[in-house]
């Protein structure tokens, strides 16, 4: 068990916090979070001759936004790593999912080519 000091808590932790069942739960988390925003990121690919008919554009502009959606992920990665050493890693992984989270949903309910790139590349920030 973890000794957890309330030197600069406002609150108690619970007994159960840093047990094993505690940890299980974070690294299952984490887990989940990693694969679903992996896959949404995987997902478009096999998608674009869809999403391009549907957007009425060609596929290869799509592929450039994907190639753009990776390039500014990678970025932002930096962005985030950097902000998760500096400040609570937890904020970082809930900020981070809800900015990626929000992108996909609006990535698909975009109506233009524009929207759509501008969208991915919201999505590209909170997946970094």
């Amino acid at each position: 068990m973890i000794n957890h000091s309330t030197k600069h808590r406002y609150w108690k932790l619970p007994d159960w916090w840093g047990a094993k069942p505690h940890i299980i739960f974070t690294v299952t988390v984490f887990v989940v979070l990693a694969s679903l925003d992996n896959a949404a990121m995987g997902i478009l690919p096999p998608l674009y001759s869809v999403i391009a008919k549907d957007l009425m554009t060609r596929e290869t502009i799509l592929g450039l936004s994907g190639a753009l959606t990776v390039f500014v992920s990678a970025i932002s990665a930096v962005l985030w790593g950097y902000l998760g050493d500096r400040g609570k890693r937890k904020w970082v992984i809930l900020y981070g999912t809800g900015i990626w989270t929000i992108g996909t949903f609006l990535s698909g309910i975009s109506t233009s080519i524009s929207a759509f790139m501008f969208f991915q590349l919201v999505t590209a920030i909170g997946i970094g």
